[in-house]
């Protein structure tokens, strides 16, 4: 298996590009879904139906607690098959990689709508329990399993489904947690998991976070094969 070679973060420019707290209009968090989807109209695709402008996109965490969870996923991923996709996820979209507190791999059961389970994004109880999102409370956590995935090339197999659940994480950010589960169920219903508009978002998303680190794999690369 070839050994990659993985570059720090630059902390000052990411912190840079992380907003101040409080609420932000819906194009803050759009723009980042727009990075992380590569359209022009992320919240349509994201949320299976354009959302208005007035619509708030949530930040819960300040500036410094948003940087301290992207440090620690990247500090945790070290090593590991997640390392490049949680670095290409905090390149794409920092402002919902923030708001996660953990990123973990984890043998998840066969419990998914597939059988199985790649990956999970659990939303935090507390803001289903307030029907409402909590400010200074991450919107949840993300757990991958990587016996589910082709390890051949693991950041990028692990990579799409990083880019996947991370977008649920941005659905629930956008809609409110409790409206997005409720909204992301009669969806479901109405047309089936693999029509399901919130997944088609996020197997797009998943996709384009993949497409970056394959990028980032072959910048490496090069650079190597030139020294």
């Amino acid at each position: 298996m070839p050994k990659y070679v993985y570059h720090p973060i630059d902390i000052p420019e990411l912190a840079s590009r992380l907003p101040e707290p409080l609420q932000k209009p819906a194009g803050q968090l759009g723009g980042f879904l727009e990075q992380l989807l590569g359209i022009n109209d992320p919240t349509g695709s994201v949320m299976g139906a354009a959302a208005p402008t007035a619509m708030p996109a949530v930040t819960l965490l300040s500036k410094g607690q948003m940087l301290e969870n992207l440090l620690n996923h990247v500090k945790d991923a070290e090593g590991t098959p997640l390392q490049k996709a949680v670095e290409a996820a905090a390149e794409k979209a920092p402002h919902v990689l923030g708001h996660i507190s953990e990123i973990k791999q984890d043998y998840l059961p066969m419990t998914g709508q597939l059988g199985f389970s790649y990956g999970v994004f659990r939303g935090n109880p507390a803001h289903m329990r307030a029907a409402g999102a909590v400010k200074g409370l991450p919107i949840g956590k993300i757990a991958i399993d990587p016996t589910a995935h082709d390890l051949t090339i693991p950041a990028l197999d692990v990579g799409e489904t990083v880019g996947h659940e991370l977008t649920h994480a941005a659905q629930a950010m956008m809609k409110g947690p409790a409206k997005w589960d409720a909204a992301y169920q009669t969806a479901n219903e109405l047309h089936g998991y693999h029509a399901n508009p919130y997944e088609l978002g996020a197997n797009k998303a998943g996709y384009n976070l993949q497409q970056r680190i394959r990028e980032m794999l072959m910048e490496e690369m090069k650079k190597r094969s030139s020294k």
